[in-house]
């Protein structure tokens, strides 16, 4: 009796293919795993959370070799990344390396106390510096001392940053 030998393998998509490709993969049964990172767009007028792969053009399979022209038949695969002439096996190590960093990344949170010296980020006083004021559950009223005059602004935590 033969005994399956899964491995993960990379898989090079076409450009901004990626989730395409994998929900296609999982439809036909294949495990797949694309991490995503979330970030925060800033526009002149709003702010939108956004979902990207965090490897551009890379989805990681986990398949046997006779499966091999299955996943280069979806629409968008251009191939797997290959290393000594044959498709590259990632240990199954790495993978869980990639998810614990993926993790701590989407639960960092940044502990501000007040009187902290902080640099506004995002928004209309991008690149501002200031004291923080007053913590709140998701907002810092901080003091932007700039010409002689004070400003108290009432910012989101995740637009500024320790200085």
């Amino acid at each position: 009796m033969k005994v399956a030998q899964f491995s993960w393998y990379v898989v090079y998509t076409n450009a901004r293919s990626e989730v395409r490709v994998a929900d296609q993969l999982h439809k036909d049964g294949v495990e797949v795993y694309l991490p995503l990172i979330t970030e925060t767009k800033q526009w002149s007028d709003r702010k939108k959370k956004t979902t990207k792969p965090l490897f551009t053009s890379y989805v990681f399979v986990k398949i046997e070799k006779y499966q091999y022209e299955k996943v280069r038949r979806i629409a968008g695969v251009v191939n797997f990344i290959y290393h000594l002439g044959k498709p590259a096996i990632v240990r199954q190590k790495e993978i869980d390396a990639i998810k614990l960093f993926l993790l701590k990344v989407e639960t960092k949170s940044i502990e501000f106390e007040p009187f902290e010296k902080i640099v506004i980020e995002f928004g209309p006083l991008k690149g501002k510096s200031g004291i923080i004021q007053k913590v709140g559950k998701k907002r810092l009223r901080i003091i932007i001392s700039e010409l002689q005059t004070s400003i108290i602004a009432n910012i989101e935590k995740e637009d500024v940053k320790k200085n």
